[in-house]
């Protein structure tokens, strides 16, 4: 009972740290936003997606061992009925969390997009510029053959 209570404080933890991640993605995108073309927006994208991974392994990691306290397969480790809500309550919890690492990596994901979007659009304008400056030349030479 007492290490299932624990897990499940980790697993409580786990939850805050989602909050300060939703809070930096906020952020990111706001910058992003911003300053579209930002290489320190693409850095900090870059980063959080290895954080993400990173805790994605660590939960994947509390969901089996709580599965396998839950089945009994841990040597040693009889888990009492008083702790089995305790443990299902954990791996529903565990489970929410993959899910929302899984979204805010899709998250960051279209912030990437955007930025991409963002690089087009400026190479886009600079081409018509360039065509426009072209056009202008081709004008010139034509009235200078002419004269």
């Amino acid at each position: 009972v007492i290490m299932s209570k624990l897990l499940a404080d980790v697993i409580d933890e786990n939850s805050r740290a989602m909050v300060s991640i939703r809070d930096l993605i906020d952020k990111i995108e706001e910058e992003a936003l911003e300053k579209p073309r930002g290489k320190t927006v693409t850095q900090s994208i870059f980063k959080l997606k290895r954080g993400l991974s990173t805790l994605h392994q660590l939960l994947w990691a509390e969901k089996e061992l709580l599965s396998d306290m839950n089945l009994g397969v841990i040597p040693g480790l009889k888990l009492a009925t008083e702790a089995k809500p305790i443990v299902d309550d954990a791996m529903d919890d565990i489970n929410r969390e993959l899910e929302f690492v899984d979204s805010h990596n899709r998250s960051l994901d279209s912030v990437l997009r955007l930025q991409d979007l963002g690089l087009i659009h400026g190479v886009e304008r600079n081409l018509v510029f360039l065509t426009t400056a072209l056009v202008i030349m081709n004008v010139i030479l034509i009235i200078l053959e002419v004269i």
